[in-house]
């Protein structure tokens, strides 16, 4: 009896998992013939399997449909260009209806598959229709000013027109792009080799529109008559097809959270994308200009291009003439807000600025959009360059001495503090321009604050090798194990780094003896503690994601050695420009947000924090007494010789 009930629940299980397989596709009904398509269409899914029934994919010129999309268009153009009498009335039908003609219960296929020779040209169109129909994304959305786009028709300056257009189709993704030129060129062949092209164009587009497009919304011209916005915009395409070409040489996009982010470009779209009023990235501005000089090193350069680009501003429309004209100088302030650095000092900039005023004829609100520079042009003439401040003073090597013992054994809190103001006051000097072009190499301010973590470094070892015996090292070990944790409760990641850096190191690490010791106390575990925040698995995960977690508006000073690792990383793993010579602007995003990211930690200031100038010069002195490598593991050596570590 079991065993039946038991036949039954396996039957039954079976039965569950055989509702579970996996959904037939849809059948296109093509009269006595039919094409069974898949359930999930789209040319952007990079399978081996065909979109089709017994379909392959096929990649031309990079764009990727089923084979029998290529074969039906290819079956009308020949139609059409060899046949007699056709009527593209009767063969391009704006109302197929969805209804009857897919059926997926009725018809079945079963060792017999059709091909598109075997069809009608009328089939052919049927078929391509409902492809696109399918599709789960339209090829192109349509622009939020659709209006103002169907009004493109209508204006006589074909530059403004051309400009337009280009927007709309560098928001697409690659792949849709190619698609859509693809089947733009192809229904322009069609319209080519018809008696009556201008007929022809409105009824192929009229058919072929609401499936690319998909509109939602009726649109009303000037005279409240409702317009077919997906037919007038693929009129617009078809007529203007070396768009696509452009489109394609000049610049790419890459998708970035679900936006077309540019990925390369030539130097000119890219100035010309500044004032693109359709482009959304609203970080696009600001890493254009503090990257500039990768591409543009002389920023007279650049200036002298955009105030051409405005005298070039021609056409009928006067309203779009100015606010493209506004749109420039805007951006102009903006850069002048961004990149003071561009202006200190450089008067060639300024004289060009004074110059295009005096020369260019501007409507009042050009004038007063310039006007509202000057304010920013006097600020940056009278801002100083970031200095480095010394801290004024003299101070013994005897009272050096004194000072470090009785901080180091009996006041580590105000040891904590005082390195912290003094490392952060080191890393806000730091100017965004010394952290871009490989200049942390070079750079003044970056290369004192390094400058001293290597001799804070190099003081960590020297200091416990004071030690005389693993007892005292292991008391050594254990205050700088507190002062790592008193940083960490100020942000002050670098510090902590260094000392937790600095224990590891060849010639204190091998002290087994004092490890041995050092494992009894109970700052052991906050030792543990640093190891784990930073543990360099993946990518030291952990100390990134504790920087995430810290406020902006806190103050905060990271590891220069990972600001380092990271900036070395993003210049020497990806080329400026490419081989092709665009500018390669996904390499000019990464640096920005690496430099954005430092901006963000100088932002802050430590309250309650008071600076003493003695101990900020003991820091300074460190570089003194420091020892080389060598020495180090020498003096390393005479405490506790190989033999005894073994």
């Amino acid at each position: 009896m079991s065993k039946v009930k038991d036949k039954k629940k396996r039957h039954k299980f079976h039965s569950h998992r055989s509702k579970k397989k996996k959904k037939r596709g849809k059948l296109i009904n093509l009269g006595n013939k039919n094409l069974l398509t898949s359930p999930i269409l789209s040319p952007r899914k990079k399978t081996s399997q065909g979109l089709i029934f017994g379909c392959p994919l096929s990649e031309v010129e990079g764009c990727l449909l089923p084979n029998f999309v290529y074969q039906a268009m290819d079956f009308i153009i020949d139609y059409v260009t060899f046949g007699d009498n056709i009527d593209i009335t009767d063969l391009f039908k704006k109302d197929f209806r969805r209804g009857k003609t897919l059926n997926k219960n009725k018809y079945r296929l079963e060792n017999k598959i059709c091909t598109v020779h075997d069809l009608t040209a009328l089939q052919n169109v049927t078929i391509l229709i409902h492809f696109f129909e399918q599709l789960p994304e339209p090829l192109l959305k349509l622009p939020k000013n659709t209006n103002n786009f169907l009004k493109l028709n209508k204006i006589n300056d074909h530059s403004i027109r051309e400009e337009m257009g280009v927007d709309l189709i560098h928001q697409l993704p690659p792949l849709n792009k190619r698609v859509l030129s693809f089947m733009v060129d192809s229904i322009r062949k069609i319209v080519k080799e018809t008696r009556d092209p201008e007929s022809s164009i409105t009824h192929i587009c009229n058919c072929f529109g609401q499936r690319f497009l998909r509109g939602r919304e009726f649109v009303i011209d000037d005279e409240g008559a409702v317009l077919d916005p997906e037919a007038e915009i693929l009129v617009f395409y078809v007529e203007n097809f070396h768009i696509f070409r452009n489109s394609f040489e000049d610049i790419t996009y890459t998708e970035i959270n679900g936006k077309q982010l540019i990925s390369t470009g030539t130097v000119a779209k890219l100035i010309e994308k500044l004032v693109d009023e359709y482009y959304q990235d609203n970080t696009y501005k600001t890493i254009f200009f503090q990257t500039h000089q990768y591409f543009i090193p002389d920023p007279a350069e650049l200036l002298r291009y955009m105030l051409d680009m405005f005298k070039e501003t021609l056409g009928d429309d006067e309203t779009w003439k100015l606010r493209r004209r506004l749109s420039i100088l805007f951006t102009i302030t903006l850069w002048i807000r961004l990149r003071k650095d561009d202006l200190q000092g450089n008067v060639k900039m300024i004289d060009i600025l004074n110059e295009f005023e005096n020369d260019t004829e501007l409507s009042r609100p050009e004038i007063g959009a310039l006007a509202s520079m000057y304010p920013l042009l006097e600020a940056v003439k009278s801002q100083q360059v970031n200095e480095i401040v010394t801290n004024e003073g003299t101070i013994t090597e005897a009272d050096i001495s004194v000072l470090e013992e009785s901080l180091f054994r009996n006041d580590l809190m105000e040891f904590a503090d005082q390195l912290c103001l003094y490392e952060y006051n080191l890393f806000k000097s730091i100017p965004s321009s010394e952290l871009m072009h490989g200049n942390f190499n070079s750079g003044i301010h970056f290369q004192r604050f390094v400058n001293h973590c290597n001799d804070f470094y190099n003081w960590i070892q020297r200091k416990v090798l004071e030690g005389e015996n693993p007892t005292a090292r292991a008391d050594i070990i254990e205050v700088l194990v507190k002062i790592a944790q008193e940083s960490i409760k100020k942000n002050n990641y670098n510090s902590a780094w260094n000392i937790y850096v600095a224990l590891n190191s060849m010639c204190i690490s091998r002290l087994t003896h004092t490890w041995k010791e050092f494992k009894k106390r109970d700052s052991i575990d906050i030792y543990e503690d640093a190891k784990e925040l930073f543990s360099v698995e993946h990518n030291c995960f952990n100390y990134q994601e504790m920087l995430k977690s810290i406020p902006k508006t806190d103050p905060l000073v990271p590891c220069c050695e990972m600001i380092t690792k990271e900036l070395t990383m993003i210049e020497d793993g990806n080329p400026a420009i490419t081989e092709e010579g665009h500018v390669n602007f996904e390499k000019m995003r990464l640096i920005h947000n690496t430099v954005q990211k430092v901006s963000e930690y100088q932002q802050g200031e430590y309250q309650g924090l008071t600076k003493d100038p003695h101990i900020f010069i003991f820091f300074e002195l460190l570089s003194d007494h420091s020892v080389n490598e060598d020495d180090l593991y020498e003096l390393s050596l005479q405490r506790e010789p190989r033999e005894q570590c073994k």
